[in-house]
């Protein structure tokens, strides 16, 4: 049974990467992500599915102000698998366009590559563990940074999850991701300091609540 999600996020700035898109004006990010499974199974291998979706990015800002399609600054297609051993593993492939409609950086593709783990329940009681989770991903064509060669990007990703509580019929959960992003050959590279090994530095907070009062008919929010 196909499933997946779509939504839309707005925000002040926008970074890939700890790379600067934009800062002025609003940008709103639609995006719809969907799942299909190819295989379920009780041994080592216990899902596979298949993953491809679009993510977009719109600015009234400065970048949003050239081309046909002036405020569709950014438009990501992407297609991949993710393979799930023993409940706690997971590997994914990923395939991945990144384009402007209006011409406002070079299209990029890339393939990355991605390892998880799922930790949850083996800390303690009301922790959801560290979630650890690393990825590399190898420019096939153009460059992020616009200078110099094809990039390998690295990435370090923890997201630690606490049960707070609930309030009403809601449980209350703290989420507090973190992200390390660094270059692993030529992807944070500048004319006129050359490359940095380092590239940004990610943490955030986020407070998750089911929103269990909505019929089961809707699918699952929160």
């Amino acid at each position: 049974l196909m499933h997946g999600s779509l939504g839309n996020d707005f925000t002040s700035a926008y970074f890939f990467r700890g790379i600067l898109q934009e800062n002025q004006g609003a940008i709103a990010e639609p995006f719809v992500d969907l799942a299909m499974p190819l295989f379920e199974g009780e041994g080592e291998v216990r899902n596979v599915e298949l993953h491809f979706g679009q993510w977009n990015s719109l600015h009234d800002g400065p970048s949003g102000t050239a081309g046909p399609q002036s405020m569709w600054y950014e438009n990501d297609l992407y297609v991949g698998v993710e393979v799930t051993g023993d409940d706690r593993w997971s590997l994914g492939v990923t395939y991945t366009n990144y384009y402007s409609p209006n011409s406002r950086f070079g299209t990029v593709q890339e393939i990355a590559a991605s390892l998880g783990y799922d930790d949850r329940g083996q800390i303690a009681d009301g922790f959801a563990g560290l979630q650890p989770r690393v990825l590399v991903a190898f420019e096939t064509s153009g460059r992020a940074d616009a200078v110099g060669g094809r990039g390998v990007y690295g990435e370090i990703s923890l997201g630690p999850q606490f049960a707070l509580g609930s309030v009403g019929p809601m449980d209350v959960a703290l989420e507090l991701p973190l992200k390390l992003g660094i270059s692993l050959g030529d992807y944070y590279e500048s004319a006129l300091t050359g490359e940095s090994t380092f590239g940004y530095l990610d943490i955030g907070a986020v407070l998750r609540a089911p929103l269990s009062f909505l019929p089961r008919r809707f699918g699952p929010w929160e």
